[in-house]
């Protein structure tokens, strides 16, 4: 196999790795060109959320975000379910972005200091550029506290797939 031959298979397995990303990236941006009215899922929620067992579940918690606690008493049931499934979308898909970028980092680079560096970076600016975009979109408000909690997602992601490439690795001998 020649040198072009090597450099050619290098840049196929890269864009392969790539298409999780894509996909991802493309979630974001459909995601956060809608309205917060275009978003919503409270109507079904309230359906779904009326069960006493879920109702009696969910009263017992709130979540401090932005400054402030967030409850069934700040926001009612649908609304506090629709924050908790918000939030978690921001923490999974940010998951999956930095644990799918890391991978197709390191197959570049090779040197994981440098791959976990460079995938940090490209997860935060994704999620910087999601908020701008969402500023951008009627009934939208960006947060920092979104780019922190998308930046935790992505740190999570990021160690399982560190843990993952050391668990399947081949030991040094």
């Amino acid at each position: 196999m020649n040198t072009n031959d090597i450099i050619s298979n290098r840049l196929t397995g890269a864009v392969i790795r790539c298409i999780p990303l894509f996909i991802l990236i493309g979630i974001i941006y459909y995601s956060s060109s809608q309205t917060y009215e275009e978003q919503s899922i409270i109507p079904f929620l309230e359906q779904w959320t009326s069960a006493d067992w879920y109702r009696h579940l969910i009263a017992q918690f709130s979540v401090p975000y932005g400054g402030r606690w967030i409850s069934v008493d700040t926001h009612g049931y649908a609304g506090f379910t629709e924050f908790l499934i918000r939030k978690g979308a921001h923490l999974g898909i940010f998951f999956l972005i930095s644990f799918f970028m890391y991978h197709v980092i390191f197959y570049l680079l090779k040197f994981t200091w440098r791959s976990i560096a460079l995938t940090l970076f490209l997860t935060l600016l994704i999620a910087m550029a999601d908020e701008y975009h969402q500023q951008l979109t009627g009934g939208r408000t960006s947060s920092v506290n979104d780019v922190i909690l998308d930046m935790l997602g992505g740190l999570i992601g990021l160690a399982v797939a560190l843990l993952l490439k050391k668990a399947f690795s081949k030991p040094n001998i």
